[in-house]
């Protein structure tokens, strides 16, 4: 069992650090958002506006890669020793959708949380729920708790990447997006 939390996390590691398209197209989507652009400019934000917005000295910071005209592909920057660390539940993609005219940010579910998910439920469930179930109900909700911080956390700052996004696409500049 803890070979198939290995491969999956190795895998994933793998397509993510290639920004592989597919991998950041496809998957369990865990969120959604899209915000409508009522004006919008030609030229979308630069990977490197949206670096600099998400640089974050207390948490791994978000890196963006083109991987369609109009599509950037996101995740947390690897090997980033902050003050809060956490293992990421979802990677991104950021679509600008010309045609009707919003900003749409999807997370996946990575691939590595619900493998460890699925396992270490399982043998919880199939483990203590027979001897101590009062146990297992503990550490399935701490299990629901825990995810649902990582979630919120992540949460977030996606809403965030949408919002930042659609207003700079839009040019509704606000003080905190010219450095005032």
């Amino acid at each position: 069992m803890f070979g198939a939390i290995v491969i999956s996390w190795l895998v994933e590691t793998v397509l993510s650090a290639t920004w592989n398209k597919t991998y950041f197209t496809t998957g369990i989507p865990i969120f959604v958002m899209r915000i409508p652009v009522e004006l919008r400019h030609s030229n979308i934000p630069s990977v490197r506006q949206l670096e600099d917005r998400f640089y974050s000295s207390w948490a791994s910071s978000l890196v963006f890669k083109e991987i369609d005209l109009y599509a950037y592909g996101f995740r947390e920057k690897y090997f980033e020793f902050r003050l809060v660390g956490y293992s990421p539940v979802m990677h991104g993609v950021l679509v600008f959708d010309r045609n009707s005219n919003e900003v749409v940010v999807k997370g996946f579910a990575n691939w590595s949380m619900l493998s460890f998910s699925l396992i270490w439920l399982s043998g919880v469930i199939a483990g203590a729920f027979s001897s101590f179930p009062l146990i297992a109900l503990g550490f399935i909700l701490f299990f629901v708790l825990l995810m649902g911080l990582l979630y919120g956390i992540q949460y977030y700052r996606f809403s965030n990447v949408a919002t930042f996004s659609a207003e700079t696409w839009s040019r509704k500049y606000t003080k905190e997006m010219v450095g005032a």
